[in-house]
């Protein structure tokens, strides 16, 4: 956690807009105010008029001041975020909860599984890889769409995968695709971890999640080091309204990156 305050919004400036997919598009922010945040932690973002919703937030490229945000139209808050230009200003609130557990992932084998839009989750991790590249010494990538068209990031994926090993699938490929043909569980038996050495991050719908965390548990990688980042109703971002309460977690205070050993059998979760 940062010394940003919590209740009050800082301005963001859009200056940077890249339509990802028809419904995605990944908005570059330039802040009044440094938003310092670590890779797992999230922003609440407002469009005036419509109310606030938390996005995971990554750099800027090169260093500038700000964040980029990918976002999904799935509602209102998220249309309105969609019908915004470059120019427009928007309120950045946080950062918020707690951010991978960055000292227990590097120096072991690491495994990233991500489907969709999810993969936004864990790009601030990824980029942190990226700049601390002797701090990871084995790197996978297992990423998984419904088609070329829902491709997230497709020059970073290109890039990255001249990082680490990355592995990509799409459900319904066509001919141009050169990735693997399927859903996403058909790469996981391309793993081969060696379990007392290996972390893992699964980030996706809650069946990708128990899938993932499932296999990885059959490759003998223990649960309490496979980590999660959690979407549920948050809300306020400190714990206070109530709306991300699971079990004895507060998802926006507690989490939202947990062990799935910790959270795998909450009421309510994964629902």
């Amino acid at each position: 956690m940062t010394g940003n305050n919590l209740y009050e919004p800082v301005r963001g400036v859009i200056r940077g807009i890249i339509e990802e997919t028809p419904e995605i598009k990944t908005f570059s922010l330039e802040t009044d105010e440094p938003v310092e945040f670590y890779p797992g932690q999230f922003i609440l973002l407002a469009a005036p008029g419509t109310g606030e919703a938390p996005f995971t937030p990554s750099p800027r490229p090169g260093g500038e001041p700000g964040v980029e945000v990918t976002v999904k139209r799935t509602g209102d808050i998220t249309g309105a975020l969609h019908r915004k230009k470059k120019g427009d200003t928007l309120g950045v609130r946080g950062p918020c909860g707690k951010g991978f557990p960055l000292e227990k992932l590097r120096n072991r084998e690491f495994i990233i599984i991500a489907r969709g839009r999810h993969l936004a989750s864990v790009r601030p991790l990824i980029l942190d890889i990226l700049s601390s590249r002797d701090s990871y010494p084995s790197v996978t990538l297992l990423y998984g769409c419904r088609s070329p068209g829902d491709l997230l990031y497709r020059t970073d994926l290109e890039k990255w995968g001249e990082k680490f090993r990355v592995l990509k699938t799409a459900e319904t490929p066509g001919e141009s695709w050169n990735g693997e043909a399927g859903p996403l569980p058909g790469l996981f038996s391309r793993l081969s971890p060696e379990p007392e050495n290996c972390s893992a991050v699964v980030a996706g719908s809650p069946e990708i999640i128990r899938s993932g965390a499932g296999a990885l548990k059959e490759m003998g990688v223990d649960e309490s080091r496979v980590w999660v980042p959690v979407e549920k109703r948050i809300s306020c971002g400190f714990g206070k309204c109530r709306c991300c309460l699971a079990g004895t977690y507060y998802v926006c205070r507690d989490g939202p990156v947990f062990p799935y050993s910790r959270v795998k059998d909450l009421p309510g979760l994964w629902v």
